[in-house]
């Protein structure tokens, strides 16, 4: 889907329209920003990179401490390719990987590609990206789809998300195990509770398909034709809502553009070379497990699923034939859903200052 667009907070981006070869944008550009060299001292090798400060939206203007070039300068980014993978193509990953560290080796490839791969400047060095505001909004979503991954697997088939293999780890700055925050989807409450031993908030998202309300008639359900909403609107929906089922319903969805797989491979090379705490090997053999990772798991299932010409503009945007038609049983009530949890005690103020508690730990744990 096509996850980059113009004014996203700031530095507004301008493409040319995508190529009929390949279905990319093939060029980017920031018109009215600065432009300046930023140079990545990895020890063993300089990088040179031209890249745009930011001089609109929510951080234009802004200055940070700093080496050299732009790191010093400004808030700045280097656009490139706008597109992922399509929805469809993620809930399917997400429905087949049971197990967190193969679901989560997954997850990581797109983390990277979209800090490395599609924004770039800050967002694509570790130690810098969280002084873009678009770090937020992407950790933001990647936390969403792991709140999914948990909801879906505890409500389809019981299987235990609140652990894995390496969660005995302490957690950088607040000295607790991971496990304190992975969580476990409360079938009750339709959250996440959180910390899991002395819970003092419960995460949930509200899904993409309350933003307008989907109704079928009889006739309109065997056409698979929604009423009140867009085509494509109510197709995202039944994904959101776990309605596609692993296998033929989700593997028979047609995309409208390419595996980005350059993208994908750039963005595991490009994220882990910035990891100053490792030697040269380290970078080196992480780079290969991520790649090989998403050949796996990306690269070669998306290979053989079928290619078509877009029809709309919509489809062009999500990469996908809005066509198809998913007979599986929604999630219940709750989480993805939308239904808020029983009242709780404190006040409102105080919910909202534990949530955000609870999701500050769940993103310094995906950074590191």
């Amino acid at each position: 889907s096509v996850v980059w667009n113009s004014n996203r907070y700031g530095g507004r981006v301008e493409y040319t329209p995508p190529s009929e070869a390949t279905g990319f944008m093939d060029e980017f550009k920031i018109p009215n920003a600065e432009k300046c060299e930023d140079i990545l001292d990895l020890g063993f090798v300089q990088i040179k990179n031209v890249d745009f400060c930011i001089t609109d939206g929510v951080a234009g203007g802004w200055t940070h401490p700093g080496g050299f070039g732009c790191t010093g300068k400004c808030v700045h980014r280097r656009p490139g390719s706008g597109r992922l993978n399509s929805f469809a193509s993620v809930v399917a990953y997400l429905e087949r990987n049971e197990k967190f560290e193969t679901m989560n080796q997954w997850l990581d490839g797109q983390h990277a590609a979209m800090h490395a791969s599609i924004v770039g400047g800050d967002m694509g060095n570790v130690n810098d990206s969280p002084i873009d505001p678009v770090f937020f909004l992407h950790h933001g979503f990647v936390d969403r789809m792991f709140a999914w991954w948990q909801e879906y697997h505890t409500l389809k088939g019981g299987s235990p998300t609140a652990t894995c293999d390496d969660c005995g780890r302490t957690l950088p700055f607040y000295n607790e195990p991971y496990t304190e925050w992975m969580g476990q989807f409360d079938t009750q409450k339709n959250c996440i509770p959180l910390p899991a031993s002395k819970p003092t908030s419960c995460i949930s998202y509200v899904g993409h398909h309350l933003e307008g309300t989907v109704t079928f008639s009889l006739a309109q359900q065997k056409l698979g034709q929604p009423t009140g909403t867009s085509v494509c609107e109510a197709h995202m929906d039944m994904l959101v809502q776990g309605q596609c089922q692993e296998g033929i319903e989700l593997e028979s969805i047609e995309n409208t553009c390419p595996c980005p797989d350059e993208v994908l491979r750039s963005g595991c090379t490009n994220w882990i070379r910035t990891m100053t705490d490792m030697t040269r090997d380290q970078v080196e053999a992480k780079t290969q497990q991520c790649i090989s990772t998403l050949e796996t798991t990306v690269i070669e299932p998306e290979g053989v699923r079928k290619t078509v010409t877009a029809v709309t503009t919509e489809e062009a945007k999500l990469c996908v034939r809005c066509n198809f038609k998913c007979n599986g049983a929604a999630l219940p009530p709750g989480g993805e859903s939308g239904m808020e949890a029983a009242p709780a005690a404190p006040s409102a103020v105080q919910v909202a200052e534990q949530e955000a508690e609870g999701l500050v730990a769940r993103l310094w744990a995906a950074v590191r």
